[in-house]
């Protein structure tokens, strides 16, 4: 079951909220009628209210519609309530723009659209440790595989590590100047020194820096990592 991250699990419980429960999108779910789908919801929670936004819709080809929906909940025994599209103040504000802007890189809309930083989080964990090695040593953390990224490139964040709040440059890419591998989120913490392996970060990303480039040497990429730690410290407020 997907994780949901510790600090939205406290937003929720902050807004009011008793539980949080988490149900995996699968092909079997994809493929459950919106009948089926509510009766075992219904099952499960004592199912009394449906809150959906306006133009919600669930089950296969989305036949689960409001109307729909509340034919179904006539029968269970449930109401649905269909709430207006949420806007902030002159956009509309929707998952797929959060995840759209996220996706291009432009997390400043995102912030923009989610009201706060977005963020991804994890375990710090052991790396290949190359950053070390040119005098930029990162935390890396590990996140799972359907997390929603931002595209590759460097960004200015604001890591959460325990009590401690440390500003950062972090690279989200495939390390093309070394060995083009698989996608890495590497965050050089600005002014500190310690081993922080096997604590759990919280990395708002505020800011981008630029796009993922292969650089010709080493000491190419090493002269640019410290521009990226300049423009970092500014870009942070």
């Amino acid at each position: 079951m997907r994780r949901v991250a510790r600090r939205d699990r406290d937003q929720l419980a902050d807004a009011g909220l008793d539980e949080v429960v988490v149900v995996p999108f699968t092909r079997e779910l994809a493929a459950t009628s919106p009948e089926s789908f509510m009766q075992w919801l219904q099952e499960r929670t004592g199912l009394h209210e449906l809150w959906v936004g306006e133009e919600f819709a669930l089950g296969k080809d989305r036949v689960g519609t409001i109307d729909r929906l509340q034919e179904i909940g006539e029968q269970l025994g449930f109401r649905v309530i269909a709430v207006p599209r949420l806007t902030n103040g002159t956009e509309v504000v929707s998952s797929s723009r959060v995840r759209q802007a996220v996706a291009s890189g432009d997390v400043i809309l995102a912030r923009r659209l989610l009201g706060r930083p977005f963020r991804v989080e994890g375990e710090v964990v052991h790396g290949q440790k190359l950053g070390r090695t040119i005098g930029f040593p990162t935390a890396n953390i590990s996140v799972t595989a359907d997390r929603a990224m931002p595209a590759l490139g460097v960004y200015a964040t604001r890591a959460h590590i325990g009590s401690r709040t440390l500003m950062g440059a972090t690279n989200i890419g495939r390390r093309p100047t070394f060995d083009a591998g698989h996608v890495s989120i590497e965050t050089y913490l600005l002014d500190f020194e310690g081993d922080i392996y096997g604590e759990r970060m919280d990395l708002e990303i505020l800011a981008r820096v630029r796009g993922e480039v292969r650089f010709e040497s080493v000491a190419q990429l090493k002269a640019q990592i410290a521009k990226d730690v300049d423009s970092a410290r500014n870009l942070v407020p």
